[in-house]
């Protein structure tokens, strides 16, 4: 059976690399998503992850929790963290995240992020004292800071999140169902593949495909591949429901490298509010990241 892909935008890979260095189900009956794709998408593995991840980048908002561990450079860093998500035109989210070990900080590391809009809030308690920020929370005008902010979120549909790797299986090239398995009280069906960055932008328009690839060429400099395994959990009504990708390759910098995220999806279409922290508990950054990054 041929797989019929729609077109669909994704974010950089690295984006969740960001997260690094800056930084299922609940009890009740599954939640509902949006519709259901057309069913002739469903008869086969790899079908089905495609269809998955079209019902992840539709969902208006969702909950997830997610892990991550990196190895390279002889380091070893793991975190984990959770974040309210809305997919909507304009970038909303509050995400906490932890690290355990992160190189040159003993104890571990915290730090809480809210997105809205190109307006992003970092708090890290451990940054706070003599030499930190003078105030509880410091905040980027990310179309300030970062040349190009606005065509990336245009280009991405308003996806600068964690979910942006939903948005990477529409690049999967091979599937196999490995069997069923509860996630968090959900039953799911488990399915095991292969994903491509390069295919996931093909049927993009060609200009954008012109800013992808040149994003991509960066990543494979970087990383030194565009492919990479995943394991997806997929409930009854199609809903995804964690989702494990792994990196592997040698980085331009630190030579071999690894990383590996995992994601639960805990709830779809789920309400939230953002508690934007008021301006005099936040010093803005922008024009020193600006010109840095410069």
């Amino acid at each position: 059976m041929e797989t019929t892909r729609r077109p669909r935008t994704i974010v950089p890979l690295f984006f969740a690399a960001t997260l690094i260095a800056g930084a299922c189900s609940s009890d009740g009956p599954p939640a509902q998503g949006p519709a259901a794709p057309p069913l002739d998408r469903l008869g086969e593995p790899l079908a089905r992850v495609l269809a998955a991840s079209d019902r992840a980048l539709e969902a208006e908002s969702m909950h997830m929790t997610f892990e991550i561990s990196v190895e390279g450079s002889g380091e070893d860093v793991r975190g984990s963290g959770e974040a309210d998500v809305s997919l909507g035109d304009e970038m909303r989210q509050h995400a906490t995240f932890h690290y355990g070990s992160l190189p040159g900080l003993h104890g571990g590391f915290d730090m809480e992020m809210i997105m809205d809009g190109s307006m992003m809030y970092m708090r890290m308690p451990q940054m706070q004292g003599p030499g930190g920020p003078p105030t509880e929370w410091i905040s980027i005008d990310m179309s300030e800071a970062v040349p190009g902010y606005e065509e990336l979120i245009e280009l991405s549909a308003g996806r600068n999140d964690p979910t942006n790797a939903f948005g990477y299986l529409q690049g999967a090239e091979r599937a196999e169902e490995v069997g069923t398995e509860t996630v968090k009280g959900i039953e799911t069906t488990h399915y095991r593949g292969t994903m491509n960055l390069a295919h996931a932008i093909t049927e993009l328009p060609a200009d954008l495909q012109r800013d992808m690839r040149l994003v991509m060429r960066q990543f494979r400099e970087q990383f030194g591949t565009l492919t990479m395994p995943f394991e997806i959990w997929i409930d009854a009504d199609g809903l995804l429901r964690r989702m494990v990708y792994v990196i592997e390759g040698e980085a331009a910098a630190a030579g071999a490298f690894s990383m590996e995220m995992s994601m639960d999806v805990t709830e779809y279409g789920n309400d939230f509010e953002l508690d934007i922290p008021p301006a005099d508990d936040v010093t803005d950054i922008s024009e020193l990241v600006g010109t840095e990054a410069a």
